[in-house]
């Protein structure tokens, strides 16, 4: 359900931003030749809302996250709100984002008459090496965690192998061995791996390998759980924030560097002691979604995705506050505003936060004549958090912002202050996830 739309007019091209009630609709974009549904729900919303759009870009959000754009034919010329033959050109392009919301990936999608298929493009933007956000999409529960798990990937075609990736193949393998994971790369090849080997990639680039024992042994538990979440609901595993960073020894001996028999010693000590263990709430894998900082808060799933998991609740984590990227300022001119929003915003405009939800995030800000949710914000400014202070100046607005990621989940700095004041591994899962067990599968 598209529940508002805004008309951004950048560099003299008018964009049209369609924000989605997040529901499974968003899993059906890999699925366009069979199911029309997103399209025409964006057909009907611009014809009965009668929008006078001129350009020829449609980015679809979902709870603040961009997770699609459709370009169009030259139609809107023609008043495309009267005119009910809504054509699409045959390209959707699929953007990941890193921390910051920067673009990272660029899929394809070719839309046929008979069937559809995905190729990877160049990377446009270097992913960032900090700790990077999780969002997924569960498909079976409607959750769309930090980065979305795009249900796309399922029938993913990588132009250097040929590979077709299928969510049927993904699950018998990992069957036939349940030991062994498949990871397909952003290079284009395929990996299959031990999932213990394969954590070890995870955690070195997921978590500073610096961080005390305890909290990479936790991170261990959290990504294998991860893994075989993602798994039993049928995604694929990639090796990029599509589901969780992955770094081979090659990789990691460049990270490192010098450092590295020591870095890499540290982290499979961690995964080695917590062999075949993970997290489970009622005799199932958890949806162990994880983040790099809090606000001194988590947040709770329901306020971020508007689904109620009872292990994903919000917690105190003061810890966070003590890592050295807790609070960041970043300035956009009132330009850069109008370019963003579409709306003229001066030092004279009427700019507040109506209000903040439990964990001290934002839930509503007040712009000039409009109003946006704090997640919205949050992406279209590509802020670091959705607890943020806004300031007006001479030239733009100042965001403050306090933490880092979606804040739903587990902690990573919040884990290793945990870890520092002597907590164990097992007190900080337990922490962070409520109502659980951990389990050695074996």
């Amino acid at each position: 359900m598209i529940t508002k739309h805004i008309i951004n007019n950048s560099n003299k091209e008018e964009v049209l931003y369609l924000y989605f009630d997040f529901n499974n609709e968003t899993g059906e974009i890999g699925k366009m030749n069979n199911n029309k549904n997103i399209l025409n729900q964006v057909k009907e919303y611009i014809m009965n809302k009668k929008i006078k759009f001129n350009g020829k870009k449609i980015v679809l959000v979902a709870l603040g996250v961009v997770v699609s754009i459709i370009f169009t034919n030259d139609i809107y010329k023609n008043n495309l709100y009267s005119n009910h033959q809504y054509d699409y050109v045959n390209r959707v392009i699929l953007y990941d984002y890193d921390e910051q919301l920067n673009l990272s990936d660029n899929y394809e999608v070719i839309i046929n008459k008979n069937n559809t298929s995905f190729s990877e493009e160049n990377k446009i933007f270097d992913q960032k090496n900090e700790t990077s956000e999780k969002i997924e999409l569960d498909k079976s529960s409607n959750i769309n965690t930090n980065k979305i798990t795009d249900n796309y990937k399922s029938n993913l075609v990588t132009n250097n192998t040929n590979t077709n990736i299928n969510n049927e193949k993904q699950v018998n393998e990992i069957q036939k061995n349940k030991n062994l994971v498949t990871v397909y790369r952003s290079n284009g090849t395929v990996l299959e791996i031990d999932i213990e080997e394969y954590v070890i990639g995870v955690v070195g680039a997921e978590m500073p390998a610096s961080f005390n024992i305890e909290a990479l042994k936790a991170q261990a538990i959290v990504s294998r759980t991860y893994a075989a979440y993602q798994i039993k609901a049928g995604n694929v595993l990639t090796d990029t924030v599509k589901t969780q960073v992955y770094k081979d020894i090659s990789q990691l001996q460049k990270q490192w560097g010098t450092e590295f028999d020591k870095y890499y010693n540290k982290v499979k000590q961690a995964v080695e002691s917590t062999e075949g263990m993970y997290i489970m709430y009622n005799n199932e894998y958890i949806n162990a979604v994880y983040f790099s900082t809090s606000n001194g808060y988590t947040e709770d799933a329901k306020q971020v995705w508007n689904n109620y998991y009872p292990y994903l609740v919000s917690v105190e984590s003061s810890w966070d506050k003590t890592a050295s990227s807790y609070i960041r300022t970043v300035e956009k001119t009132y330009q850069e505003v109008y370019n963003i929003l579409g709306i003229d915003v001066n030092v004279d405009s009427d700019i507040y936060i109506i209000d903040r939800n439990s964990s001290g995030r934002v839930n509503e800000i007040q712009l000039s004549n409009n109003r946006y949710t704090g997640l919205e914000i949050r992406n279209l400014f590509g802020l670091r958090s959705a607890d943020f202070d806004i300031e007006k100046t001479d030239t733009g607005l100042k965001f403050t912002t306090r933490g880092y990621g979606h804040g739903v989940g587990f902690s990573q700095y919040g884990a290793n202050g945990m870890a520092k004041e002597g907590y164990n591994f097992r007190q900080i899962i337990k922490h962070y996830y409520k109502n659980i067990e951990i389990k050695t599968i074996v």
